[in-house]
C-alpha cells in the first residue's frame, strides 16, 4: 500500500464489512417484525408467545426481544391478565393517516353516494394488499339509511373485485392468491382482458371494474353489489357501464398514483 492510500477507503476494509453486517441484521429484524405483525393479525386477538415462536421459527429469546420493542412502539400490546400478545392501537393511527393520504379514496369519495343513489347497490372501493383484497370503503343502504363499513379483508379470488386485481398483479402474487384452488392461466388471462367482471351467487350479484391509472396499472377496484341478480343481462351491463364511467374519470384524475 502506498503512502497516499487511505486504509479506511480500501475495498473490503473492516468498517465496510461491519456496515454490511449491520445492514443485513437490520433488514432481518425488520423482516422478522413484519412477519410477527402478520401472525398477530390472524386468528384470535391475542396469541401466546410459545405459539408465535412455533409459527415464526424464531427462538423464544429473539421473539421476546422483538415483541418488547414492538410493545414500546405501540405496534403490539400485551394483555395485562394473560400476558398474550396482540396488535397495538398505534397501527390504527398509522392506517388512518395513510388512508387519509391515498389519492384513490380522495378522488372516489365524491362519487360513492351518487353511485349508490343511481344504482341502489352497495358500493365498494378495494385494493390488493399482500395478495388479499382490502375493502377501503363500503357504502350500503340499510333500513336506517346509509351505512359505511371500511377495512374488510377477504381472499382475493372470492370476489369479482379481487379477481380483477389479482389477475393484473405480478406472477408471485397471483400464485399465492390461487394456491389451493383450481384456478390457472386461463382464468388469469380472461380476467386480465375483462373490462368488468360479474359474480353471481344465490345471495347477491357483484359487478366490479378496475381503476386504471395513466401507467395502465390497476390501482384499485370499484364494485357494486345487489341482493339479487337482475332479470335481464342488459341490466348488469348497465350497472357495469355506470361503474366504468366513474372508474375512467377517477383513473385520469389519479394520474400515476
Amino acid at each position: 500500500m502506498g503512502s497516499g492510500d487511505d486504509p479506511e477507503l480500501a475495498p473490503g476494509a473492516p468498517d465496510e464489512g461491519r456496515e454490511e453486517t449491520a445492514s443485513r441484521s437490520t433488514l432481518g429484524t425488520v423482516s422478522n417484525a413484519s412477519m410477527v405483525l402478520e401472525l398477530l393479525s390472524e386468528g384470535p386477538a391475542y396469541h401466546p408467545i410459545s405459539e408465535l415462536a412455533q409459527r415464526s421459527g424464531l427462538s423464544l429469546a429473539t421473539l421476546h426481544r422483538l415483541l418488547r420493542s414492538l410493545v414500546l412502539a405501540g405496534l403490539v400490546e400485551q394483555h395485562p391478565e394473560t400476558s398474550r400478545y396482540g396488535l397495538g392501537a398505534e397501527i390504527l393511527r398509522l392506517a388512518a393517516r395513510h388512508q387519509s393520504r391515498m389519492p384513490v379514496l380522495r378522488i372516489l369519495s365524491p362519487y360513492l353516494v351518487e353511485l349508490h343513489k343511481t344504482t341502489g347497490a352497495t358500493i365498494e372501493v378495494s385494493m390488493l394488499v399482500g395478495g388479499e383484497l382490502v375493502r377501503l370503503d363500503r357504502l350500503e343502504a340499510t333500513h336506517d339509511g346509509l351505512f359505511r363499513e371500511p377495512q374488510l379483508v377477504d381472499a382475493a379470488v372470492s370476489s369479482a373485485a379481487g379477481r380483477l386485481l389479482v389477475a393484473r398483479a405480478d406472477a408471485e402474487t397471483w400464485a399465492r392468491a390461487v394456491q389451493g384452488t383450481q384456478l390457472g392461466d386461463q382464468e388469469r388471462r380472461q380476467w386480465q382482458q375483462a373490462h368488468y367482471l360479474a359474480l353471481s351467487t344465490s345471495e347477491q350479484l357483484e359487478v366490479a371494474v378496475p381503476l386504471i391509472n395513466r401507467r395502465e396499472q390497476a390501482v384499485a377496484a370499484l364494485s357494486a353489489r345487489l341482493p339479487t341478480a337482475p332479470d335481464r343481462p342488459e341490466a348488469t351491463e348497465r350497472l357495469a357501464s355506470q361503474l366504468l364511467r366513474v372508474a375512467r374519470a377517477a383513473g385520469i384524475a389519479i394520474g400515476d398514483g
